[in-house]
């Protein structure tokens, strides 16, 4: 709860200082509003003030004699009116600040875990999952903004019940004692219920990851699941985490309802009981009585409103507590910021891998790479293949700085590749995956989004240097046609060659494929193959191939097998070698027909 005070005023602490003056400007006309309706309607000449109220009309009537006017019953009504409006107009305006005050916390909380997963390093997001992000980002942090609106009132209903509180003990101090006393116990024998929200709070935040997590791998493997006939057990593990969270949230509820009930019927013991020893003990008179009454009936929802408070902050502090850590693990696996990247880096001679190990989990068994050295000489087609698990996608992003090197170093035209440097060189780099991202958007979007002010000029020359030119004018709307989510109105080829022409919008110094056509049929994986036969010699490429027959024009093919570099060399050098890569050939002689 304290660092989530913290953080709320690191925010907006003038914001907040603000609410509190509005909370007591209003609390101060509700209080005076209160207190000045029986000596007002006194001197009004409805009955006779007695006790501590004669002399409250005393003040009422020299005020209204410094002001001109007669304490008519009209005048006095209109007075009392023009104090709830006034009390009414300043309660509106507390409401829309403490609304933009929570707003503007949950807004600057996402902003900043956002920034905070962007920079983080990407060996540390594949460890992460996707659905315990997308949970705290929003509905962990959704619950932060209701719950700061609440604290506010909940500020509020403590401020009025202390004045509420002062109000009562000056008309009656005996009465307060009772009331400060059968209040408490009240209290006190609700402390298990009122606790028991921390723990709801921390499943309500539990279930939210496992709520999550279906959401997000059921969605994501629908096609699979509809294959294989499986829907009926994605919907029974759905119905099964919903079902779980039904409970829990049902059981927190069930807890504040039976706060709310013990509650009110302790307040109306209190009721009784003040207005028994008021009337019977104490000899109270009518217009005291009823002042002590009317600020009763005023005081108690505001202690209830307290209470709850109190308790919906129990339950809300779990979920900071889920934000702080994400944040915490996200700021720690920060790649190393700099303010600009400054130029890209020089890569007009050579890339190069000396003695490069890496292992994905600290104390593994075998290193996924150990001890690879290679070059990729610039403006050349440099293909990295192998079996399956051999490494040739960790080398990918061991290009392109998504991964460091446990070991080794890779230099650039001799310069180390460094997290100091790494945002620069990826401005070089135009990288096609395996399997294609598309957002939800236009064509154009689409191309746009690597690089904000290129012009349709430059989009339609990468459309045609990856031989997209063509479907592209054919589709409805030309480049403003939209794609559908992960481009699923588009066929497969036509998904990958928009992949490739967004990676070669940005004007490349060097294009990276990762297994790029591996999914695709003959004819667009020769689409492909013709798209980048015409760009050798324009720009450094590099291609990470299963499937062999891609590389058979490369200038350079490195093999890797069992995370170590078998071979190097052009296709007939390998091939007349009679090595490893020869091995692969007749392995799989379909992959190398061309």
């Amino acid at each position: 709860m304290t660092a989530y005070l913290r953080a709320l005023g690191r925010l907006g602490a003038a914001t907040l200082w603000w609410q509190l003056a509005l909370l007591l400007l209003v609390n101060a006309f509700e209080g005076v509003g209160v207190l000045m309706l029986v000596p007002l309607l006194a001197v009004a000449g409805v009955f006779e003030p007695t006790g501590v109220l004669d002399g409250l009309s005393a003040q009422v009537i020299r005020l209204f004699g410094a002001a001109g006017l007669s304490p008519t019953l009209p005048v006095v009504l209109l007075m009392f009116v023009g104090l709830v409006c006034a009390r009414q107009g300043l309660v509106r305006l507390q409401t829309t600040t403490a609304h933009a005050l929570g707003e503007r916390f949950v807004f600057a909380l996402r902003q900043r875990l956002y920034l905070a997963v962007t920079a983080a390093r990407w060996l540390f997001l594949t460890r992460t999952r996707s659905s315990e992000i997308l949970q705290v980002l929003t509905a962990d942090t959704g619950r932060l903004g209701g719950r700061t609106q609440q604290l506010v009132q909940t500020v509020s209903a403590g401020v009025m019940l202390a004045v509420y509180g002062l109000m009562m003990l000056w008309i009656s101090p005996v009465t307060t004692g009772l009331v400060a006393v059968i209040g408490g116990v009240v209290l006190f024998g609700l402390r298990h219920t009122i606790r028991r929200a921390s723990q709801s709070g921390q499943q309500v935040t539990g279930l939210g990851k496992q709520f999550y997590a279906a959401v997000v791998e059921h969605l994501a493997g629908m096609r699979v699941s509809k294959s294989f006939g499986a829907e009926t057990r994605s919907v029974e593990h759905f119905v099964d985490t919903i079902r779980q969270v039904r409970g829990v949230a049902t059981a927190y509820q069930v807890d504040r309802a039976d706060t709310r009930f013990w509650f009110a019927a302790g307040s109306a013991v209190i009721l009784s009981g003040v207005f028994y020893v008021a009337v019977d003990v104490l000899a109270t008179p009518g217009p005291e009585l009823l002042v002590l009454v009317l600020v009763f009936a005023r005081m108690m929802p505001r202690v209830s409103g307290l209470v709850q408070g109190y308790q919906q902050a129990l339950h809300m502090v779990p979920a900071f507590d889920s934000y702080t850590q994400l944040l915490t693990r996200c700021t720690a696996e920060a790649e190393a910021a700099t303010e600009s990247p400054g130029p890209p880096l020089s890569f007009t001679t050579e890339l190069r891998f000396a003695r490069v190990s890496f292992q994905y989990r600290d104390g593994a068994a075998n290193a996924v790479l150990r001890d690879v050295s290679f070059r990729i000489v610039a403006n050349q087609t440099t293909a990295i293949v192998g079996p399956s698990g051999a490494g040739k996608s960790t080398v990918a992003d061991l290009l392109m700085g998504l991964l460091t090197p446990d070991s080794g170093t890779i230099q650039i035209d001799g310069q180390e590749l460094t997290d100091e440097n790494i945002r620069s060189w990826r401005r070089n780099i135009g990288y096609v995956p395996q399997d294609t991202f598309l957002f939800h958007d236009t064509v154009r979007a689409n191309l746009s989004w690597v690089r904000p002010d290129v012009s349709d000029v430059a989009i339609w020359e990468a459309l045609e240097m990856a031989a997209a030119g063509e479907f592209v004018r054919t589709l409805p709307h030309g480049l403003d046609t939209e794609v559908g989510e992960r481009g699923v109105q588009l066929s497969g080829g036509e998904r990958q060659r928009l992949a490739l022409a967004r990676a070669l919008v940005v004007s490349p110094k060097l294009l990276i494929l990762d297994e790029a056509t591996s999914h695709l049929d003959v004819e667009n994986e020769r689409r492909i193959q013709a798209a980048l036969d015409a760009l050798h010699g324009r720009l450094t490429v590099v291609v990470i191939a299963h499937r062999l027959s891609t590389v058979r024009q490369a200038d350079q093919i490195v093999v890797l097998d069992n995370g170590a570099v078998a071979e190097v060399g052009s296709w007939e050098a390998l091939n007349r070698h009679q090595g490893r890569f020869a091995q692969l050939v007749h392995a799989h002689p379909s992959d190398s027909d061309g």
